[in-house]
């Protein structure tokens, strides 16, 4: 049942921000096993698509809500994907591991690891 919301969810707010549906589901795959109500080891990151709190306006039970994951995650890869400054071949994924300001430390997109991670799924 929770692969049929992923790819409902990620078919809605993905299109509603212009982000690849098997980008999203691969994420989600990255992050958190496709698991909904996960929190990361140092408590900062929440729900299926491993949200930073801090970054953003929902709440944790929001965010331990499938939907609500790939809504805000969409959000932000939309952000990434408009101001990180690799642009090309999903390489602004780099920006939803580090953010918009340490993607401007790596040179090298393609060979970062969360990014090959993040690829591998999408295959």
């Amino acid at each position: 049942m929770l692969a049929l919301t992923i790819f409902t969810c990620a078919l809605i707010y993905g299109g509603q921000y212009g982000i690849d549906i098997e980008l999203i589901e691969a994420i989600a795959k990255v992050e958190s096993s496709n698991r909904e109500k996960v929190i990361s080891q140092d408590g900062m990151d929440f729900g299926l698509m491993q949200i930073r709190k801090k970054y953003v306006p929902e709440t944790k039970k929001q965010l331990m809500d499938a939907c609500t994951s790939i809504k805000v995650a969409s959000r932000i890869l939309d952000f990434n994907k408009k101001n990180c400054k690799h642009k090309k071949d999903y390489t602004y994924v780099v920006c939803y591991n580090v953010g918009v300001t340490g993607g401007k430390k790596i040179n090298h997109p393609k060979k970062f690891p969360y990014y090959k991670k993040v690829m591998k799924e999408m295959q």
